[in-house]
């Protein structure tokens, strides 16, 4: 029986959630339904990345789009556009490499990398 803060989920803190049913008809006989978008603009989770898949006209594929949800008292929206281009740089890696080595993908932007390997590290 853990101390639990009431401030955080008791489960886990950041959701990655991929949606597949684009184009989903509810055809309910003498109901008119329709899918509603939330529109809380309250962050459940400390980080909520929301994946969906696009179809074009002809019902094919037409790519992923996406949202990412943050809590504003932990992540400014810098910080949260970084978590967002790291995710699309590797799924951009695993989809033009997939059988490159998991240790030659780069989540780093080359700013980034300037940062961490010579800003940071500068000890002189």
């Amino acid at each position: 029986n853990p101390t639990r803060s009431l401030s955080r989920h008791p489960l886990f803190q950041v959701m990655i959630a991929f949606q597949t049913t684009t184009g989903t008809v509810f055809d309910l006989p003498g109901l008119d339904a329709r899918l509603e978008p939330d529109a809380s603009r309250i962050a459940k989770f400390d980080l909520t990345c929301g994946l969906h898949e696009r179809r074009g006209e002809d019902g094919g594929p037409a790519g992923i789009s996406g949202a990412l949800e943050y809590a504003t008292d932990l992540f400014d929206e810098p910080t949260a556009a970084s978590f967002a281009d790291r995710l699309v740089r590797l799924l951009t890696d695993l989809v033009t490499g997939p059988d490159q080595a998991l240790s030659s993908w780069d989540l780093l932007g080359s700013s980034e990398r300037e940062l961490v390997v010579r800003g940071w590290n500068d000890t002189e």
